[in-house]
């Protein structure tokens, strides 16, 4: 983005700041490229207590980017990510082997109610779906109905 902020060092620190000044929990969510180990251990090291790994499939600001500026610099990101299960996975691991409590939160490509099991099963305290139902939203009230009781 342009008019972004292009700086990103010190958001470990901000967001523990962000952490201890505030009494509800803070969520650090991915967009769409997934949380690999070493973020996720920083992350900890904050003391975040909730994770949203975001892999690939879920909403990617690359590629929001691309399609809003009309342009091709940010094409080739369109399938760039680390696939769900891979950051889920490395984030419980994290967790278990550092001994600090954190909820991990899995979206980012879930188009099934079996996508939704997976990642339960694998460890995940829950899981993001957004962009499926949204898309089905677009085709139509019924199209949504049908989806959510497809997952169901």
């Amino acid at each position: 983005m342009p008019e972004g902020r292009r700086r990103f060092f010190g958001i470990v620190e901000y967001i523990s700041m962000l952490q201890e000044a505030i009494s509800v929990p803070v969520i650090a969510k991915e967009v769409g490229f997934g949380i690999p180990r070493e973020t996720c251990l920083r992350l900890l090291e904050a003391e975040v207590s909730v994770i949203d790994v975001g892999g690939r499939g879920g909403t990617n600001f690359a590629l929001i980017e691309h399609l809003r500026r009309r342009d091709d610099f940010a094409a080739c990101f369109a399938s760039w990510g680390i696939p769900t299960a891979v950051p889920l996975l490395e984030c419980l691991d994290v967790a278990r082997q550092s001994g600090r409590p954190v909820d991990v939160i899995a979206s980012g490509g879930v188009t099934s109610g079996l996508d939704c099991f997976k990642l339960l099963s694998l460890g995940a305290r829950a899981v993001g779906v957004a962009g499926h139902f949204l898309r089905s939203l677009m085709l139509g009230e019924a199209i949504l109905e049908h989806e959510i009781r497809k997952f169901h």
